[in-house]
């Protein structure tokens, strides 16, 4: 088949078809499960096929993380990512989702959007495995999750990974109606789906997951497609027959072997056999980074590439501060009472003074101009580089206006894991409290 290399990637078709093999072997029985997952062969990037080895759990206290990147068939784009986390001991899997406009910088001032970086590494002679851990830096700096593994997958492979399977539901929300969905020669293929539950096939499957050009959300739109296709094949797989998963499994690890590249050994794949037979129980969570552009952690922009003016996404807070989102992905567990919370943070408008004990770091002073993001209105009092405390202080200058900021003192004082300095007069100055601040914050620099 010859792909056009104008034609975006499936945003789903990384995720599905590594996550699918890992649920296919978890959720049938154990005998027949180790018959095609043990038996396998890993054939490496030298050719060599991978020893046996002996096969030990995960550590159940351990949390794996996996990078799934989707490319056409040019290898050129990577367009599609997501991060997938295994939190084992409280059996949750986190789903994190990156727009593929997402600006990045090198180590050299220079940008580029995420999705240009494989293919970069690739120009410049990096291998497949040094190009794909660089994409992996990068996305673990980005979402604070340190990444284990990567998968990288055409959607060629989606699309007769779901029809093996004998297709998908997925619950349509809106109606789709594309016009501009492309189509062989640089042409278009109209797109058409109805709201409601639907049986896909791969075809259906990849032009939904795909589709781009329908909504407002454009992107972020299409990757929680990705995400609900996701769960849809884990959903499918749950309810198939334990004789029919059997015979799926051997077509699925083809169709895994022949359109994904994976730094995953045979060996690494039987210790996570061994932790998550029982995957299908786990409580899954999903994040799409930036689904609320109007107050979420990132923003549109247009930024210079050669003499082109290109469309970003870069982070609210700074175009290389990542501690919103950072916040965001550490909190999508109890997403809605951690949206709940900024929202009362941004009307209560505190008024916050910040004195530094030794001078502020960088992660400071993002950290700063992440309250600046949520509506409070900080400003720095200045620094006393003669003090030193092993911790963090918060205070309340006149205590009678705490309903008024109750909401700003929790979050900041729980962000910043700090001390109440009621108990520590010694390390407040009248003068800062004198200047008629709601809060004053001490922070160990």
């Amino acid at each position: 088949m010859n792909i056009p290399r104008h034609i975006v990637a499936l945003v789903s078709a990384f995720c599905l078809t590594f996550v699918l093999s890992l649920i296919a072997i978890f959720t049938i029985g154990q005998t027949q499960a180790e018959y095609y997952l043990l038996g396998a062969q890993l054939v490496m990037g030298d050719g060599t096929v991978a020893e046996n080895t002996t096969v030990n759990a995960v550590d159940v206290e351990e949390n794996r993380s996996f990078l799934f990147l989707g490319a056409d068939e040019s290898g050129e784009l990577i367009d599609s990512i997501m991060v997938v986390r295994i939190e084992n001991r409280f059996k949750e899997i986190q789903i994190v989702s990156l727009p593929r406009d997402f600006l990045i910088f090198d180590d050299n001032g220079n940008y580029a959007k995420i999705n240009s970086v494989y293919a970069r590494a690739k120009r410049r002679g990096d291998s497949d495995d040094q190009a794909l851990r660089l994409m992996a830096q990068y996305v673990s700096r980005i979402t604070s999750i340190e990444i284990d593994n990567y998968i990288k997958i055409d959607f060629e492979g989606f699309e007769k990974l779901v029809d093996h399977i004998g297709g998908v539901t997925v619950d349509v929300t809106e109606s789709i109606d594309d016009p501009f969905f492309p189509g062989p020669n640089y042409s278009y293929d109209r797109f058409v789906i109805d709201a409601g539950v639907q049986e896909v096939d791969g075809a259906t499957a990849l032009r939904y997951a795909r589709s781009r050009y329908v909504s407002q959300g454009g992107d972020l739109d299409r990757a929680r497609r990705q995400q609900q296709i996701v769960e849809a094949i884990k959903e499918k797989l749950a309810r198939t027959n334990p004789l029919r998963q059997v015979t799926l499994i051997p077509g699925v690890i083809r169709i895994i072997g022949e359109y994904s590249a994976t730094d995953l050994s045979i060996t690494r794949l039987r210790e996570l056999y061994t932790t998550y037979q029982n995957i299908d129980e786990y409580q899954i969570y999903n994040l799409v980074v930036g689904e609320d552009l109007a107050r979420g952690p990132i923003k549109e922009n247009y930024r210079m590439f050669g003499r082109s003016r290109g469309f970003v996404l870069e982070p609210r807070a700074g175009s290389q501060n990542y501690t919103q989102i950072h916040e965001e992905v550490h909190n999508m567990y109890r997403r809605a009472d951690y949206l709940e919370e900024i929202h009362s943070v941004r009307q209560e408008k505190s008024n916050v003074g910040i004195i530094f004990d030794g001078e502020p770091s960088q992660l400071t002073q993002e950290i700063i101009e992440l309250f600046r993001v949520h509506g409070v209105n900080v400003n720095i009092i200045g620094t006393r580089s003669e003090k030193s405390y092993e911790e963090n202080g918060i205070y309340v200058s006149n205590p009678t206006q705490m309903p008024q900021i109750e909401q700003t003192y929790h979050y900041l004082k729980n962000y910043l894991e700090a001390t109440e300095l009621d108990a520590q007069p010694e390390r407040l100055e009248q003068s800062h409290i004198d200047m008629g601040y709601d809060i004053l914050i001490y922070i160990q620099s």
